[in-house]
């Protein structure tokens, strides 16, 4: 009889020791789980109102590094000092705080890593906005970017926490974000956009185009010779509300209207150059540049006219 119980317990250790009981933590050599892991922001030292984005990359043992900044969850030390908000960090008071990233799964694996953070109640020597000028059509916008100086390092303002304003909302707006409009003022319009942060200002200015009213399109010559294998050079010009005009030729596209293949129709390196390969009569030649078109017949002829 012992000798049978001796057998059937080296019999269970042996069918638990191969896994029978199934699910708890994974086996010693899975290499989907990260052997480490580094915890690493753009900015680690911080002043008081700002914020940073952190990465957050894992090592394997038989694999490359990879990123799990979304895989990870954040958690701070100190959320007076700084909290967390996804894989943002931001800088409540001074002091400093151990942010740490923890990874885990289904099977109860769990890697964390830990960095510190450094906050500083500091205002910025100055603000420089990027870009310092910048041109727009009416409707087009423009992202703009606050860096602020703080003496010892400099670092890009989140948007939402820096005040933006135009000083001329009819000519171009500016919102939360940094995104400028251009309006359409009917004639050439600046605006100056003011970034604010902590009492210091930064400036750039945004020039508004007047507002494209109709293109047109002419050809020299209007008839193509495919026995000589003639090429036309289709022109685009732009009528603004201030009555100045612009040469569109290069921005266009431009299309055939025929589906027979009588003129080959440039619009690489070359745009708008038209060029023969069949006599096919009359091709009307389109140029689309935004929602504006223009059209131009050419003659596809054999011979002289």
């Amino acid at each position: 009889m012992r000798t049978l119980n001796v057998l059937l317990l080296m019999t269970l250790l042996a069918l638990f020791g191969c896994g029978g009981g199934g699910g708890g933590a994974s086996a010693p050599n899975d290499f989907s789980i990260p052997t480490s892991m580094t915890l690493s922001a753009d900015y680690p030292t911080l002043a008081v109102g700002t914020g940073t984005l952190t990465t957050t990359t894992g090592h394997y043992a038989q694999s490359p590094d990879e990123d799990l900044t979304g895989s990870v969850v954040l958690s701070s030390s100190n959320t007076a000092v700084a909290s967390v908000a996804g894989s943002t960090v931001f800088a409540n008071s001074s002091g400093s705080a151990d942010i740490t990233a923890t990874w885990s799964n289904s099977n109860g694996d769990v890697v964390t890593t830990k960095m510190t953070v450094t906050v500083a109640n500091v205002i910025p020597t100055s603000i420089t906005v990027t870009p310092a000028t910048a041109t727009v059509d009416p409707g087009q916008t423009q992202q703009f970017t606050a860096t602020a100086d703080f003496g010892t390092w400099s670092q890009v303002l989140f948007h939402s926490l820096t005040d933006w304003v135009s000083d001329d909302t009819s000519i171009a707006t500016i919102n939360s974000s940094g995104i400028a409009t251009g309006v359409d003022y009917g004639v050439d319009g600046t605006a100056n956009i003011t970034a604010s942060f902590a009492g210091v200002d930064g400036q750039a200015v945004i020039n508004v185009k007047p507002a494209l009213e109709s293109i047109s399109m002419s050809a020299n010559p209007t008839h193509i010779n495919v026995l000589t294998g003639d090429s036309t050079q289709m022109t685009v010009t732009g009528l603004y509300s201030d009555g100045s005009t612009e040469d569109l030729t290069s921005q266009a596209f431009y299309t055939a209207s025929t589906s027979i293949q009588g003129v080959v129709v440039n619009n690489g390196t070359s745009p708008g150059l038209v060029t023969g390969v069949s006599a096919v009569g009359t091709v009307t030649i389109t140029a689309t540049y935004l929602t504006f078109t223009a059209t131009e017949d050419i003659a596809v002829i054999e011979g002289e006219l």
